[in-house]
């Protein structure tokens, strides 16, 4: 039987709370549903792991700050969760520590648990009414 991180399947919940509130295409609609902007936020980011490989992904980076196919792939096989807060300059831009999770190296035998690959920070801008990445870097 297949093992299934938390972390992915925190991913694809987020993923499908991502998809039935504004589509797969441009971002996540801030003021929907009720959660505060910090959760939005949060949610975002532990969607991206079930964006990369996709198209989708890189229509997640604002204008100017698209990455190459070669940046791109070096996404694939992780996942991303929060490993702070957000903190928010004014209503539309704020940045995220995350913790990068190498998901296609299996954790050790009898290790139920997953260390991060490493903790980096992530900068947002709003762009209308979409939460968009300005960086992402990689571990």
């Amino acid at each position: 039987m297949a093992r299934v991180s938390s972390s992915r399947l925190v991913g694809w919940l987020g993923f499908a709370w991502l998809v039935g509130l504004g589509g797969c295409g441009g971002g996540q609609p801030v003021g929907s549903g009720g959660d505060s902007i910090d959760t939005q936020v949060e949610q975002y980011i532990m969607s991206m792991a079930d964006l990369v490989g996709s198209p989708a992904f890189s229509r997640q980076f604002v204008d100017g700050s698209a990455l190459t196919k070669a940046e791109l792939k070096k996404y694939e096989g992780l996942s991303f969760e929060p490993a702070s807060r957000p903190i928010f300059s004014g209503s539309d831009a704020c940045t995220i520590q995350v913790k990068v999770f190498d998901d296609s190296a299996p954790p050790p035998a009898g290790d139920a648990s997953q260390e991060p690959k490493g903790i980096v920070e992530w900068s947002l801008v709003k762009q209308g009414d979409v939460w968009k990445l300005k960086s992402a870097p990689l571990p």
